[in-house]
């Protein structure tokens, strides 16, 4: 599979860059559930979660220590579009938490 792929969202650009590779090869996801996937991001000592990211996670990080907090808005914003060679299609996702889309021919 070759991935084009793109992540905004200022500081949080090359966090995202990183979690949504990984969601994409270490963790085989599908672009759409990739980028869907809540997000959580440190910045200034804070390591602040979206809404969707469960409480138990965020017990577990003050548990270690951190401060923790919920994120006002959600973090960054993401396309990606991906060619699977061996099936011979193209497979995209798209950003829910901000406009855009993901598009191939």
């Amino acid at each position: 599979m070759a991935w084009s792929y793109g992540v905004m969202g200022a500081h949080y650009q090359p966090t995202g860059h990183v979690s949504l590779l990984l969601n994409l090869i270490e963790w085989g996801m599908e672009p759409q559930a990739a980028i869907e996937l809540p997000r959580g991001f440190l910045f200034d000592g804070v390591y602040s979660l979206e809404t969707g990211m469960p409480e138990m996670v965020a017990q577990g990080l003050a548990r270690l220590g951190h401060k923790v907090a919920r994120a006002d808005a959600p973090w960054g914003g993401a396309q990606v579009i991906g060619i699977d060679w061996g099936r011979g299609v193209l497979v995209a996702g798209s950003e829910s938490r901000k406009d855009g889309m993901a598009l191939g021919y």
